[in-house]
């Protein structure tokens, strides 16, 4: 095919014109349950890329128009340009069109809505898209902006051969979540009220608390497999507690990563069991499917359960992973219960692309009652406070110590999802 369209075009030996006319010739109508975000353009139309003297290039060598994923906090509005390339001997026109708008509600105007382009010259259309920040979604759903600028051609140019351009933007409406502690307070006295903020946010936000416990420097030669830093949280009544983890950068999603946390129950120095969040496909079946599932192994036996999916939302540096008490008991000798409260972790992520980070240290955690409280969960609407009381526990801070709070905040643009609040042991004289 691609000698077809050489011998045809002279100028086709360029890749990106190539590519470009495969593109813009794909047939929409011709896959069933279309979906732009799943099927670009449309199937492939090989007869119609040989035929058409006219491609309409986007983004630098390609034949469409990304916007990028968007953290946002006010209404969107972004141009860019077509560039519609006549390398025949013959002008060409077409009227302009944006057609098959998908995803969440958007606008989209061209600068014209008719087009001639002389032989051998460029004609350009710029590609003006607008949104709402209040259809934009937060991290609770994937969104995505998509849909097909189409040119149609006119009076019989262009062998009648139509092209369409795609566009593309995933957004994502931010909260501005924000915690200020006195912590001297809180070691003096042993409790105190924080005050979480979501000032000028554009939509609510969480504040998700949790105890620090583990630190890991910027490596710059990983991606979304690099660890800032790790916590966890309990609730002894629910029989049920979490660990959080925070990345250096984002994924796309979560499922491209590994992350095992190793947990020492009997404080023997080795580790009992390995809660691990990955890919639900590649663990059980060997085959990918994008969901992350929070799965705990028994390092002895083997043995492992899934009882949860992981809270790990698309383009984001935060998950949680939920885990059962009793899953980290299922062996006499290495059982967590209200006798043995306490346990050690360290971590360690891995990248489908073969780099790994393994976290230095480990921490300790009393599940049944932390030296820090942890679980408090409070949703903050826009230019709104909460007050949230926190305790600190001096004993118990000298048998588990954290490094202070961890307050993750999944709504918050993605170098601020998770807050760390040092805490220190007051100092006696």
């Amino acid at each position: 095919m691609a000698a077809l369209v050489k011998q045809a075009h002279p100028k086709w030996h360029k890749v990106s014109n190539f590519k470009a006319a495969i593109v813009n010739t794909a047939n929409a109508k011709k896959v069933a349950g279309y979906s732009t975000r799943v099927a670009g353009a449309g199937l492939i139309q090989a007869p119609s890329s040989t035929r058409t003297q006219v491609v309409a290039v986007g983004d630098k060598g390609t034949a469409s128009l990304n916007y990028g994923f968007r953290e946002l906090h006010k209404d969107y509005v972004k141009s860019k340009t077509i560039k519609v390339r006549n390398l025949g001997k013959r002008a060409a026109t077409f009227a302009l069109s944006a057609t098959t708008p998908q995803g969440s509600r958007h606008t989209v105007t061209l600068s014209r809505t008719h087009l001639r382009v002389r032989a051998h010259q460029t004609a350009y259309v710029k590609v003006r898209l607008a949104m709402p920040v209040a259809t934009a979604g937060t991290s609770a759903a994937f969104a995505d902006v998509v849909g097909l600028i189409k040119l149609t051609p006119t009076h019989g140019t262009n062998h009648g051969v139509a092209l369409t351009v795609p566009y593309y933007l995933v957004p994502q409406a931010t909260s501005n979540i924000s915690t200020k502690l006195d912590t001297g307070d809180l070691t003096r006295w042993g409790s105190t009220n924080a005050l979480v903020t979501n000032r000028r946010g554009a939509v609510a936000g969480s504040a998700d608390w949790y105890a620090w416990g583990l630190s890991d420097g910027y490596d710059q030669d990983l991606g979304s497999d690099d660890v800032r830093a790790v916590g966890a949280q309990s609730f002894p009544g629910e029989e049920t507690m979490a660990f959080a983890i925070s990345t250096y950068d984002r994924w796309s999603n979560a499922a491209e990563d590994e992350f095992d946390i190793f947990v020492d129950v009997n404080g023997d120095g080795k580790d009992d069991y390995d809660v691990v969040a990955m890919d639900n496909g590649y663990l059980t079946a060997g085959d990918p499917d994008g969901q992350v599932v929070v799965a705990v192994f028994d390092l002895a036996s083997g043995d492992g359960s899934i009882e949860f999916l992981a809270d790990a939302p698309t383009d984001s540096t935060t998950m949680t992973l939920p885990v059962l008490f009793s899953q980290l008991c299922t062996t006499a000798k290495a059982c967590l219960s209200p006798s043995n409260p306490r346990f050690s972790y360290s971590v360690q992520a891995f990248s489908f692309d073969g780099t790994t980070d393994p976290v230095a240290g480990s921490a300790k955690f009393n599940a049944f009652s932390p030296s820090l409280s942890t679980g408090m969960f409070d949703t903050v609407k826009p230019n709104t406070r909460v007050q949230v009381p926190v305790t600190f526990d001096s004993a118990e801070f000298k048998q588990s110590p954290a490094l202070g709070f961890m307050v993750v905040s999944h709504d918050n643009p993605a170098g601020d999802e998770a807050q760390l609040i040092k805490v220190r042991a007051p100092q006696r004289n």
